[in-house]
């Protein structure tokens, strides 16, 4: 089954949103590292932990997990959401992986780990569930999301979505004594 994932577009402080959704392209920084594919997760880690980056436990273990995640767990036809202030953009992973430059991204030295995406829709993070908003306070650069994939597809596909019991936060009706003779 396809995952879904956020992949936040700001490398080195420059927001690469629109360029991501215009240009069908989604990545993710480390320029200064040759193509990470065919490491393991632990080899990835072990890299940036080298210099030039030197990065602390938190960091390394946030870093390194977004890496591997973009390079090793993400996979064609996976559903992706860019978020752009209050605009998250909606696209669908159609390349492969590639550890190199790739356009439109040639002369941006930041920029090394791309992939291929397919343009689904724009919509207003106001049309999220309050649960799937709440994920784009996990720190990380690419983060798992796929326990809300029924909803990012409908939502992508513009189809409809019924949340399940599992989704829907249940309420409790409770009643306590206001007065001796009057409960609320």
């Amino acid at each position: 089954m396809p995952k879904a994932w956020i992949v936040r577009a700001t490398i080195n402080g420059t927001n690469y949103a629109k360029a991501f959704y215009d240009e069908s392209t989604i990545a993710i920084g480390w320029g200064g590292y040759a193509a990470f594919k065919g490491l393991t997760k632990k080899e990835i880690k072990e890299l940036l932990a080298k210099e030039p980056y030197n990065l602390s436990a938190l960091d390394l273990g946030n870093a390194h997990n977004s890496v591997n995640n973009f390079v090793n767990e993400m996979a064609l036809n996976d559903l992706v959401l860019i978020p752009n202030g209050e605009d998250i953009y909606f696209v669908e992973v159609i390349g492969e992986y590639a550890g190199t430059r790739g356009y439109p991204f040639n002369n941006c030295k930041d920029i090394q780990n791309v992939r291929k995406v397919k343009q689904l829709a724009i919509k207003s993070r106001t049309e999220l569930s309050i649960e799937l908003r709440k994920k784009f306070k996990v720190r990380g650069d690419v983060v798992d999301v796929t326990l809300h994939y029924k909803e990012i597809e409908a939502i992508a596909f513009g189809t409809e979505y019924v949340p399940s019991d599992k989704t829907i936060s249940k309420m409790v009706a409770v009643s306590f004594p206001l007065r001796p003779d009057v409960n609320v």
